[in-house]
């Protein structure tokens, strides 16, 4: 008899990129049972107060701060501030991911122009890079790129300010994930 043709079985080997993956699969469902997941959507939800924070041209002095470039500046800055918070403070990126997933859902749902401006700015690139590059105040890098994308780079004032949205934002998204409670 001529057995050929017979495939022997043989367990299957696991890549790394397998185990990566499972790994990832393993910690979703870990953070779903402990409620972590409803935790960051929830969040991301209530942090659209945050990023869309209107109220915030009021504290701004100066009639250059007032115009429709300089607003949408600001709300990209508010954007990326509080995305890169959700990033710094959340346990993992999953998580992180899906409160960013949750808050863009949320500032989408008010079909605002402005949302759809600040979403579509180049400008993310240029914060990220104030970010990675780092240094002793990442903070006022990030204010140095506010000024820049404003159109007024050597202006103290608008570096500055860039300097305290990003701070505001920041801190306003840590104690907030304080309070929602994160579980390991």
């Amino acid at each position: 008899m001529d057995d050929s043709d017979i495939k022997i079985f043989t367990p299957a080997t696991h890549t790394d990129k397998d185990n990566d993956i499972l790994d990832l699969v393993e910690s979703i469902d870990h953070h779903r049972r402990n409620g972590n997941v409803a935790r960051a959507r929830k969040l991301g939800k209530d942090l659209v107060k945050v990023a869309l924070r209107e109220n915030i041209m009021d504290s701004f002095s100066g009639k250059e701060f007032g115009t429709p470039e300089v607003a949408t500046e600001i709300g990209v800055l508010l954007l990326f501030s509080t995305e890169a918070a959700l990033n710094y403070f959340l346990p993992t990126a999953q998580l992180s991911a899906i409160a960013i997933s949750s808050l863009h859902e949320a500032m989408e749902s008010q079909e605002s122009e402005f949302f759809k401006n600040v979403v579509e700015s180049p400008a993310y690139s240029l914060y990220y890079l104030s970010i990675r590059k780092g240094g002793e105040d990442v903070a006022r890098s990030i204010g140095e790129s506010f000024a820049k994308l404003c159109q007024h780079p050597d202006s103290e004032t608008f570096i500055a300010e860039g300097k305290r949205i990003y701070e505001l934002a920041v801190n306003e998204v840590e104690k907030d994930v304080l309070e929602a409670g994160f579980k390991d």
